[in-house]
């Protein structure tokens, strides 16, 4: 997996299309009440878009799936060797996982959700 953390901006402007209408985001912790679906919650995403596609006719090309992967608690993932997500227990705490707004600035503060010790670097 590759750490795209500080690079934000560099990797969306990597995307597809130059016109992005619709953005559908996860952090894969709670996919439609399935509970913590690690990487595998981008299917979910994907899943979406598709139907953002069929039911309101957002042309394909104008959508953009997004994983912001913080880890995941599921221990079957974490010991899978074929997981593709952060092979790491899932980032909580009251400092800010994600650092970034889209366009690479500082990210508002936390909400302060979530009751590990454990928090991002």
């Amino acid at each position: 997996m590759t750490d795209h953390r500080g690079r934000v901006a560099e990797v969306l402007a990597n995307a597809p299309s130059p016109d992005i209408r619709l953005v559908v985001a996860t952090d894969n912790q709670r996919v439609s009440g399935l509970g913590d679906q690690g990487a595998g919650g981008m299917a979910m995403a994907i899943g979406k878009v598709a139907l953002y596609t069929a039911a309101a006719g957002i042309h394909p090309t104008g959508t953009l799936p997004i994983s912001l992967d913080a880890g995941t608690d599921d221990a079957s993932l974490l010991e899978d060797e074929l997981y593709v997500g952060w092979r790491e227990p899932r980032l909580r705490g009251r400092r800010p996982v994600w650092r970034e707004t889209a366009c690479g600035a500082p990210s508002p503060s936390s909400t302060g959700r979530g009751s590990s010790s454990r928090e991002a670097p």
